[in-house]
């Protein structure tokens, strides 16, 4: 098997996993943070497991592509849909904190290791993104 074999199998798991992958995501996510629920409400808490499983939709695209700028790229939008709607860059760093370690737990490293390097690259450059 090569490493590409391993990269399309990666986005290929991802994608097959993605809407479990975000129900754990986002009971991690509003566990660790109680604050969210009063915050955004349960339509927020439904909301925000959709943003997840298409998180990691977008995710599996680009650990296909093999490519961390696309991932970015997504993020960087996602961050200015989600402003003007009152979602704080803080809570989408948050989940996507959360995202990376549900993937880590739940899928083997050789597919786990792209995508998290890519969650850990758009967390690093959202303080960034406009």
């Amino acid at each position: 098997m090569t490493d590409d074999t391993l990269v399309v199998s990666a986005g290929h798991q991802l994608r097959a996993l993605a809407a479990s992958i975000a129900d754990h995501v986002v009971a991690r996510e509003f566990s660790r943070r109680p604050e969210l629920r009063t915050r955004y409400g349960p339509a927020g808490r439904t909301k925000s497991r959709e943003d997840a499983e298409c998180h990691l939709r977008y995710l599996a695209d680009a650990v296909d592509a093999g490519s961390a700028l696309l991932f970015n790229d997504y993020i960087g939008w996602v961050k200015a849909l989600l402003l003007p709607r009152g979602v704080r860059s803080e809570d989408l760093d948050h989940q996507l904190a959360c995202m990376a370690e549900v993937v880590h737990e739940r899928l083997p490293a050789p597919v786990a290791a792209p995508a998290v390097a890519m969650v850990d690259a758009a967390r690093a450059a959202l303080p960034l993104m406009p």
